[in-house]
């Protein structure tokens, strides 16, 4: 019988211990070892197993090793490249500014009904007149779009103030086509795709044109789509209108102003979390967007490719996509550093004296974020945070996370 000493073979077998009592001299018979009692058969698949185990455990072992490197690699290269840019390295930014304007969500109700109530009805005559002066068929639509949102104060309140303030029937989407009131009350009378709450989604969108500063990623990565949306939503409330209604459709795909198409994730019921679905929807369809030839994965709320998580969040290109195609214009993205940092300021306080906002990108906690500024006043920038309020920092604080921007 030829004896295949496979043991021999193997690389990562074990060793005996130093302390092994020594085999006595003279001796006639030793115990076989186990290995030995098995055929060929039988020994090697313990080969095949030992080895496959030590093994397993080694690369484990290196590629712990390797992403602890690849970890401390990253950090090392990050500080490099903020110290270099910007002159400074934090591991931590802080977070908000100054929040001068914090609004109840969309969907939080914190007063009580009749109080509420008690406000639309002190108002319902100046309602009466300011109905009486639109067309027909536009007091017919709000009048539909009031017994839709009939259970939602809050929701009947914002519409009664906008028609108030002279916002309703409003402008027209960026297609040319409707206004808010007339997109609105499409919304309210089209097909939905299944799981689409029809009160829901109409009552929650009421409220954010009327004050799109309730509009909030809430706790995803989506700051660049969701802070898009904000100024869109400021600036032409029916085309923001228009983009959900495309969205809440059985089809679940819209045409962007600037020629794109954009569809419903798949996962959209999945992943709203506390979101209203208007801006859940929006945001998610927006990331897909903005990642090029990427996935947007919206349960692991990361970009993916082959299935393997390569970022969260989007980058400046990802932010500018986004821009271009929702307003349909052009955008100039520029990089911030601390050569160009008073000419990007000085443009961006230029820009804004000039009524438009501007997209940016800050250093935040230990991460980046998309905020809107809007202006620049007694030495404090203000802006749009996509967390539901308005803030400002000081010029000087600003000055120093600034990484990006965008003009138009």
């Amino acid at each position: 019988m030829i004896n295949f000493n496979l043991g021999a073979l193997n690389p990562f077998r074990r060793s005996a211990p130093k302390d092994a009592p020594a085999k006595k001299a003279g001796a006639l018979k030793a115990d076989p070892p186990e290995a030995e009692s098995k055929d060929l058969w039988g020994r090697g698949r313990e080969f095949f197993t030992d080895t496959w185990g030590a093994t397993k455990k080694k690369v484990d072992d290196a590629v712990d090793a390797g992403k602890d490197l690849v970890k401390i690699g990253a950090q090392k290269g990050r500080e490099a490249v903020e110290e270099t840019l910007w002159g400074e390295y934090k591991s931590d930014w802080g977070g908000y500014g100054d929040r001068y304007e914090n609004p109840d969500d969309a969907n939080f109700q914190r007063e009580s009904t009749s109080a509420i109530e008690r406000r639309i009805d002190a108002r319902a005559k100046e309602e009466g007149a300011a109905l009486g002066k639109l067309a027909a068929a536009d007091q017919t639509r709000y009048r539909k779009l009031q017994t839709l949102i009939e259970a939602d104060p809050l929701s009947k309140e914002a519409l009664q103030t906008m028609l108030l303030d002279g916002r309703l029937p409003g402008g027209k989407d960026l297609s040319g086509r409707g206004t808010l009131l007339v997109n609105l009350a499409a919304l309210a009378e089209q097909a939905l795709a299944p799981g689409v709450k029809r009160e829901s989604l109409v009552s929650d969108l009421v409220q954010e044109v009327e004050n799109p500063v309730v509009i909030s990623q809430k706790d995803k990565n989506t700051c660049v789509a969701t802070s898009s949306v904000v100024d869109l939503a400021l600036r032409n409330p029916a085309e923001f209108t228009r983009l959900v209604a495309g969205l809440a459709a059985p089809n679940g795909k819209v045409k962007l102003a600037g020629g794109s198409v954009i569809a419903r994730e798949p996962q959209w019921l999945d992943t709203l979390g506390n979101r209203t679905p208007s801006v859940h929807m929006l945001s998610g369809s927006l990331m897909e967007l903005g990642n090029g030839p990427l996935k947007y994965e919206p349960v692991e709320d990361r970009h993916e490719v082959l299935n393997k998580g390569l970022y969260e969040g989007l980058f400046l290109i990802g932010a500018n996509r986004i821009l271009s195609q929702l307003n349909d214009r052009d955008y100039d993205a520029v990089v911030a550093t601390r050569w160009n940092l008073d000419a990007v300021m000085s443009r961006m306080a230029d820009a804004t004296a000039a009524g438009k906002r501007v997209p940016v990108g800050l250093a935040w906690e230990d991460g980046g974020h998309q905020v809107v500024v809007e202006g620049i006043k007694d030495g404090q920038v203000q802006f749009l945070n996509p967390h539901g309020n308005r803030e400002r920092l000081p010029e000087a604080e600003f000055g120093a996370r600034l990484r990006s921007a965008h003009f138009y």
